[in-house]
């Protein structure tokens, strides 16, 4: 018997960051973006090498379920959100 697995991630991490009118560093947009995008890009890369031969199979038990949590942000800009609305679009 061929046992069932369920892997459910769900991408909500997020960070603000500085919120300043002010020019944000380039080290500071470097690390929102890592955060706010390219961790979850890294992370389902990593989980659908790991399990996509086990999804391919003809009788396979594997199911993937990827939730991503947006924000208002998404769709309404804010003065000095930029980077956290990049992310959350």
């Amino acid at each position: 018997k061929v046992p069932k697995v369920e892997v459910l991630i769900l991408h909500n991490a997020g960070s603000l960051g500085r919120l300043a009118y002010t020019p944000l560093l380039a080290v500071e947009s470097a690390a929102a973006l890592d955060l706010n995008i390219t961790s979850f890009v890294l992370l389902t890369q990593m989980l659908l090498k790991r399990f996509s031969k086990q999804v391919k199979l003809p009788k396979s038990k594997v199911r993937m379920v990827f939730v991503n949590i947006s924000s208002l942000l998404a769709l309404q800009a804010m003065p000095s959100w930029s980077l956290y609305a990049t992310g959350k679009a």
